[in-house]
C-alpha cells in the first residue's frame, strides 16, 4: 500500500468513527506505526509500506476508531514542551494545566529562594513536578500519589527529562509534613454524575480514580484545604486545578479552613481554572 492510499483510508476510516481531525490523526498514527513523518508523507506519497507497517498502521486507526485515545496509542503527550510517557494508569496532560505550572513558576521565581520545597499532589504523570523541577531553580521538589502504576509512570517521566524529584506513595498530604513554599494539585474534580457524559476517551479511558470528584467534584479540595495549612510555609501558596462552575464553592472551602485566594485564573475559555490561595 502506498502512504497517501493508507492515509486516505485511515482518514475515512477516522471520519466514519466521529473521531476529531481524521486526516491529521491518520497521519500521527502512521509516523507512530511506520516512523514516516507528516511532512515525509507528504512529501513521498508513492512510498509502499510493507507488510509489517501496513499492519500495524491499520490496527492504530481501528483501536483510534473504538475511541481509545491518541496518546494511549503512541504511549506519549506534550506537555509545556516535553514528551511525556502517558498509560491507562495516569490522566493524560491536559493543556489547561499548563496555566497552573505557569502561574507556580511566577510565584517560585518572585518569591522563594534555594532549598525550599515544591510539593505536587495527585501527581499522575509526574508532568507538573517534572517542569518545576526543570523551571524552578534551588527548589527541591516532591511528588505524592496513591496510585504505585501512576508513580511508575511518573518516575520514568521524572528520568527522561533528569528531573530530580522525590516521590512518595501516600493520600493527598497525610504522607509528607512540610514545610513547603508551593503547593500543586490537579485532583479529580469531576461530579461523579457527570463522568457517564464524559466523551468516551475520557470517560473509558483515562482512569476513573484521576477523575471522580464526589457529589460536587470537590471531596479531595475539602479534605486538603483542611490540611494544607499544616505543611505551607508563612508565605508558602496553594495552586489548584478546578472544574467549570466550581470556584465559588472553592473559594468558600477555602476560607472556612482559613485561607484567602489571592488569584483566580481563566482558562483560554474564559473559565476560571486555577485558584491560587495563602495562609491568612
Amino acid at each position: 500500500m502506498r502512504v497517501d492510499a493508507a492515509v486516505a483510508w485511515g482518514a475515512s476510516r477516522l471520519t466514519e468513527a466521529g473521531v476529531e481531525a481524521p486526516r491529521r490523526t491518520a497521519l500521527w498514527l502512521l509516523e507512530h506505526a511506520a516512523d514516516i513523518t507528516p511532512t515525509a508523507a507528504v512529501a513521498y506519497p508513492e512510498r509502499l509500506l510493507d507488510e509489517g507497517e501496513r499492519a500495524a498502521f491499520e490496527a492504530a486507526v481501528e483501536r483510534r476508531a473504538s475511541g481509545v485515545p491518541l496518546q494511549h496509542i503512541v504511549g506519549e503527550q506534550e506537555f509545556h514542551g516535553l514528551a511525556f510517557e502517558v498509560t491507562p494508569a495516569v490522566l493524560i496532560p491536559r493543556a489547561e494545566t499548563e496555566i497552573l505550572v505557569e502561574s507556580a513558576i511566577a510565584r517560585w521565581r518572585e518569591r522563594a529562594g534555594n532549598g525550599k520545597w515544591i510539593v505536587d499532589v495527585g501527581t499522575g504523570s509526574g508532568c507538573i513536578p517534572v517542569v518545576l523541577a526543570r523551571e524552578c531553580a534551588g527548589a527541591r521538589v516532591a511528588a505524592v500519589d496513591v496510585s504505585a502504576p501512576a508513580l511508575e509512570v511518573a518516575r520514568r517521566n521524572a528520568i527522561r527529562h533528569s528531573a530530580d524529584v522525590h516521590f512518595v506513595t501516600g493520600d493527598l498530604l497525610s504522607a509528607v509534613s512540610g514545610p513547603f513554599a508551593v503547593v500543586t494539585a490537579n485532583l479529580p474534580y469531576i461530579p461523579d454524575g457527570d463522568i457517564p457524559e464524559l466523551q468516551r476517551e475520557v470517560r473509558d479511558h483515562d482512569p476513573r480514580l484521576a477523575l471522580a470528584g464526589g457529589p460536587d467534584g470537590l471531596d479531595l479540595y475539602r479534605r486538603m484545604l483542611a490540611d494544607v495549612s499544616r505543611v505551607l510555609t508563612p508565605d508558602g501558596a496553594l495552586f489548584c486545578e478546578i472544574g467549570a462552575g466550581q470556584a465559588e464553592a472553592y473559594s468558600r472551602i477555602a476560607a472556612e479552613h482559613g485561607l484567602r485566594l489571592v488569584e483566580s485564573l481563566d482558562d483560554h475559555a474564559g473559565i476560571p481554572r486555577v485558584m491560587v490561595v495563602e495562609r491568612r
